[in-house]
């Protein structure tokens, strides 16, 4: 039978059977006018013209990679404040001194909790997840909402196919069961290949032409 046709059929059941609603983007994520991302293989010069468009145009220049270190350091500068307050509580206690009121817990904002799961995937060796990049991405956009600029700039991300579909759900609302997956077209039938010709020479008299 004809494979087009199947497959067109095939797409036509699915959506008369089942249909899907439109995405939905989240309420609390701010849609820029302008929204680009740069992407490329290592050393293809993606990170300076992210830099370029992000000046040219007043737009933000959001880093995974920046984000992901300025919450590593958000959670080690909450931490050591507070490991600090326990070692002198402890010690005023020691001394026989009034310590005051007790330590409280650390308070973690979104952006450390994740820099915090991101160090300890980083300490036992494993990368750090798409999850957290996508969050600390999205969490940068909403501090941005207030923003008068027009848009922003991703450097060089997503750069995997599970980064895209993260920050395509994380932004816009699209799931997998919102994408259509397409057949492969059938492989063209090859044609069978011809002989070669042997080209023929013309042998030469050991005694030369006459």
């Amino acid at each position: 039978g004809n494979v087009y046709l199947g497959e067109m059929l095939g797409k036509l059941r699915v959506v008369v059977t089942d249909p899907q609603a439109p995405p939905e983007a989240p309420p609390d994520v701010p849609l820029a006018l302008l929204r680009l991302c740069y992407m490329g293989a290592p050393f293809a010069g993606v990170s300076r013209q992210a830099t370029m468009t992000a000046e040219k145009e007043d737009l933000h220049l959001i880093s995974p990679q920046m984000e992901l270190k300025d919450a590593v350091e958000e959670f080690d500068k909450v931490m050591g404040e507070h490991d600090e307050a326990v070692v002198q509580f402890k010690e005023k206690t020691d001394a026989g001194e009034d310590p005051g009121a007790d330590v409280e817990d650390p308070v973690l904002t979104y952006k450390a909790r994740q820099g915090g799961d991101a160090k300890e995937l980083m300490a036992e060796g494993m990368p750090v997840s798409d999850e957290i990049l996508v969050a600390l991405v999205v969490d940068k956009l909403k501090e941005l909402a207030s923003d008068p600029k027009g848009g922003w700039v991703l450097d060089g991300f997503p750069a995997t196919v599970s980064q895209a579909r993260l920050l395509s759900q994380a932004l816009a609302g699209v799931e997998d069961r919102h994408v259509t997956k397409t057949a492969p077209p059938p492989p063209r039938a090859s044609r069978p290949s011809r002989p070669k010709r042997r080209s023929r020479r013309r042998r030469r008299s050991p005694l030369g032409s006459t």
